[in-house]
């Protein structure tokens, strides 16, 4: 009755300054904090005000004491249950608010050495903001309300400044070293954090690594903790079990000891050991030993804590010793399916002593005396096998095998059987055998799938793949590879023995072996990662492969066991971006230099204007007055213009290959166009032209004009490598996929120093000749981008003293590429 009396105060205080259920956390904390400090305000407030009207007997009317404590009653009602409800800024920060008016609105009195003791209460104010506000603002309410008063005092004429200057320093002294211990003791509160979190970690650790079931429980029963032992005792994860109430997972044989245990905490009675059974997720039940501790709190329980022991297999152990069973009796019962003796006679003639007859007629369908002394009912491919374990057996040694039977009804299933031989030494020889078997059908069935499943995967996986495996994943991290397809060495090179799983080996390159390592353990983390690495095959060719890989988690996602793995080679997928980056740069610096060369063009062509224009004049104002030395300088003058302006020409033709505008076309008109427009050129060389090309070539789809272009240069080329009395012939044909267009002369031919220049820009092989016998060496360069321009290609033979030969290849199935930019 006396602790009851004494409880009771707390209880009542803890009952009127307790937050509300929804707040939560350090805001409970401190939402208790200020209850607590208005509760107690409050009174003082109401005395306070008694004091003032019935004791001094002043009016209430003049004393500002009294309006200061008369208004902060309804604030503090207010703050009561803004604190309770958690609103701990918004309570708080009135209190401050109503506290700083209170003590700057004196100083507006003339009695200013009243109202300036006022300010030491800042003090006390900013031990208040400590308790409830972070430092930070603690810290701007100290600077900011000095200020606030200093900027006061400059309309306040009858305060001064050395008035205010002691109480405000001694304020934010005050504050300041408050903030300072405040700042000590959340440090030090913040390491009793830190460390109370690594006791609770280690023992958490701990707890979880112990097989003992440790719990705890509320005053109501309810489970507010439990270790990871659950699963494996109960089944259960322990995040299911929390919340429910004990009795759920107690069989209700076991509900009265229980509450006989609880009414017992309950009344402080003495704690001791108590077995009962608890309930499986299968529906079976365990034996287990508690051990529980009563937690009190103002003499009323609040929590139970224990530890509960699996006493199963003593509790079994405890029976089968009570109902004294034969001597084979926990033999038989701690296996599924039969168990039997064998008595070994001196011959080594077996007879079976005896057997779990019912659980060995319903694995086999036999009764003991069908297979006495026989290998029946052995599969007949398994009895060589058989025969060695019993040797063995009969030799001393304990054995264990597995081993296909045919039953009574001709199926056919799978036994594990152990065998213990018993060995007499005065006989020196085995005596008897113990046997248990038990039928694995269907794990053996499934091992059997799984196998099948296993060569399936890798026979798709070979499909659909370059190359496929699966790796494991050892506890240690190890990796075991466990199969790899064959096609490994079609890709690679390497066969599967040659690349060891736990090392990058030789495969790929270095520069990609870090990105590898990484990705590896990604995917043993449990992501599933892809990616393209660059591989060295054995043979030293570089190329690409697109890996992907899969984890593996095991049945309770704890850790990765292993994972898939499917390469393919993306090398042409590689190759053909390349390209594709090259030719876009290349197209890129095709139009700057088009803009140059149409830039350029235009000074050239107005210059070349300019000087043609100013040939004439001087041609036709000197008239007779010309001789023919004069004359001749003058036609130089306008050869080289009409040179200049073909080369430009030339130079635009390749800044415009970017901007192709492709037509189905026929090759052959294109040579019969060219014929007639190189006739006049052939004859003043004295060299005679010739064409053929079969009515029947298949269409391509080009530009017409390009490509006229092209041929052009390679007659030009010609005319000006043949002799007179020589013939240019030009001819189209068929070549398979493409059709191509060929020029041949019988001049001088090509020498083996020039043949690999011949196609490149400015390249000149006779840089002795004038311009009238060649340009500038940018007509083969130009047959040569045309014809790359449209996917095709330029080819040629030469021999020195037999002519040469240029052929334009145009593929018919794939159209020409077509880019205005």
């Amino acid at each position: 009755m006396t602790s009851q009396f004494l409880t009771r105060p707390s209880t009542f205080w803890e009952r009127i300054t307790a937050p509300f259920p929804h707040v939560e956390g350090e805001s409970r904390r401190k939402a208790r904090l200020l209850a607590s400090v208005v509760v107690t305000t409050i009174p003082l407030a109401v005395a306070l005000l008694i004091a003032h009207v019935v004791l001094l007997r002043i009016s209430p009317f003049a004393d500002a004491m009294f309006w200061n404590v008369f208004a902060f009653l309804p604030l503090a009602v207010l703050v009561y249950f803004l604190a309770r409800h958690g609103f701990i800024n918004l309570s708080s920060g009135l209190i401050v608010m109503f506290a700083t008016t209170s003590i700057l609105l004196p100083l507006f009195t003339p009695r200013v050495e009243l109202a300036i003791p006022n300010l030491y209460f800042l003090g006390p104010l900013y031990m208040f903001c400590c308790l409830l506000f972070r430092l930070r603002i603690v810290a701007l309410v100290i600077i900011v309300e000095p200020l606030i008063f200093i900027v006061a005092s400059s309309w306040m004429t009858h305060v001064t400044l050395d008035d205010l200057f002691v109480p405000l320093i001694i304020s934010v002294f005050v504050g300041a070293f408050t903030i300072l211990l405040t700042f000590v003791h959340l440090r030090w509160v913040h390491d009793r954090v830190i460390e109370r979190r690594y006791l609770e970690q280690r023992y958490r650790d701990m707890v979880d690594a112990m097989r003992d079931l440790i719990f705890e429980q509320d005053a109501q029963g309810r489970i507010i903790s439990i270790n990871i032992a659950a699963y494996d005792m109960l089944g259960w994860e322990p995040e299911e079990l929390i919340g429910c109430n004990a009795r759920d997972i107690i069989p209700p044989d076991d509900h009265p000891d229980a509450l006989a245990l609880y009414k017992n905490l309950l009344t402080g009675g003495a704690v001791y050991p108590v077995e009962h059974r608890l309930l499986r997720r299968d529906g079976s039940s365990i034996w287990i030993e508690s051990h529980v501790t009563p937690h009190y709190e103002h003499g009323r329980l609040v929590r139970i804590s224990g530890v509960a022991r699996d006493i199963t297999a003593r509790k079994q152990a405890e029976a089968a010793l009570r109902l004294s069973e034969e001597r084979y009796r926990i033999l038989v019962e701690s296996i599924s399916d039969y168990a039997f003796s064998s008595r070994i006679a001196a011959d080594g003639s077996r007879v079976v002593e005896w057997m779990t007859e019912e659980s060995f007629a319903h694995v086999t369908g036999y009764r003991s005396e069908d297979v006495t002394g026989s290998m029946l009912p052995v599969h007949p491919e398994d009895v060589p096998g058989v025969q060695a374990q019993l040797a063995a057996t009969l030799r001393g040694e304990p054995t264990e095998s597995e081993h296909r039977i045919i039953t009574r009804g001709g199926e056919v299933r799978w036994i594990h059987i152990v065998r213990k031989p018993i060995w007499d030494e005065q006989q020196g020889r085995v005596i008897r055998y113990y046997a248990v078997a038990q039928d694995v059908t269907e794990r053996k069935v499934a091992e059997l799938a799984l196998q099948q499943s296993e060569a399936r995967y890798k026979a798709v996986s070979g499909l659909i793949s370059d190359y496929a495996y699966y790796t494991r994943v050892e506890p240690n991290g190890d990796l075991v590879r466990e199969w790899m397809t064959d096609s490994i060495v079609r890709v690679t090179g390497y066969t599967p023995e040659e690349l060891a799983v736990n090392s990058l080996g030789p495969l790929f390159a270095p520069e990609e072996r870090e990105r590898v390592a990484q990705d590896r353990l990604r995917v043993m983390s449990g992501e599933a990662v892809n990616n393209e690495y660059q591989i060295i095959t054995k043979g030293g060719e570089k190329r690409w492969l697109y890996i992907q890989r899969l984890p593996v988690w095991d049945e309770r996602r704890t850790r990765v066991v292993g994972y898939y793995a499917a390469a393919q080679d993306v090398t042409e997928r590689k190759l053909a971006e390349e390209r594709r980056v090259r030719l876009t740069l290349e197209h890129e610096r095709m139009n700057m230099i088009g803009q140059l060369v149409l830039a350029l063009s235009h000074d050239f062509r107005t210059s070349l204007a300019t000087i043609e224009t100013s040939r004439y004049l001087i041609e036709r104002m000197l008239g007779e007055l010309l001789d023919d030395r004069l004359r001749g300088k003058l036609g130089n003058i306008q050869q080289a213009v009409g040179h200049m302006g073909a080369q430009l020409d030339n130079l635009h033709m390749i800044s415009s290959l970017t901007r192709l505008h492709p037509m189905p076309n026929q090759v052959k008109d294109i040579i019969d166009s060219i014929v007639n427009e190189m006739h006049e050129a052939a004859d003043q060389r004295g060299v005679s032209i010739r064409s053929e090309s079969p009515p029947d070539l298949p269409l391509v789809t080009v530009d017409g004009e390009k490509l006229r272009v092209a041929a052009r240069h390679l007659v030009l080329n010609a005319i000006a490598h043949s002799e007179a009395g020589q013939t240019v012939y030009i001819s189209g044909f068929q070549r398979g996929a493409a059709v191509g267009l060929s020029v041949r002369d019988e001049g001088l031919g090509i020498d083996e120093q020039s043949a690999p220049h011949i196609f490149d820009l400015f390249y000149r092989g006779d840089e002795a000749r004038n311009q009238n016998a060649g340009g500038i060496g940018v007509g083969l360069t130009i047959v040569k981008m045309i014809a790359e321009a449209h996917q095709g290609s330029v080819e040629f033979h030469s021999k020195p003293g037999s002519g040469s030969v240029f052929t334009i290849l145009i593929p018919i199935a794939v159209e020409a590429v077509s880019v205005d930019r």
